[in-house]
């Protein structure tokens, strides 16, 4: 299993923090996550790492203004 974390730019110019689990071996399909009002991609380690033992990627970001992302 490999873990990533980048940030991107959103339309307006904010950081936008990114995590991506991808599993060693052959890839079954890919997950996006959306986290909830008030939480962080750091709350779904679980998840990932469970969807990951299935063969899944799991891609998951903090929205803005929520964990390591910019704005309000």
């Amino acid at each position: 299993m490999a873990v990533e974390e980048f940030t991107g730019k959103s339309f307006d110019g904010l950081s936008i923090f990114y995590r991506r689990w991808t599993p060693s071996g052959k890839i079954k399909g890919v997950i996006n996550h959306v986290h909830g009002l008030g939480e962080h991609s750091g709350r779904y380690i679980h998840v990932a790492e469970a969807f990951n033992k299935e063969g899944y990627v799991f891609n998951t970001m903090d929205l803005r203004g929520h964990g390591k992302s910019e704005g309000v």
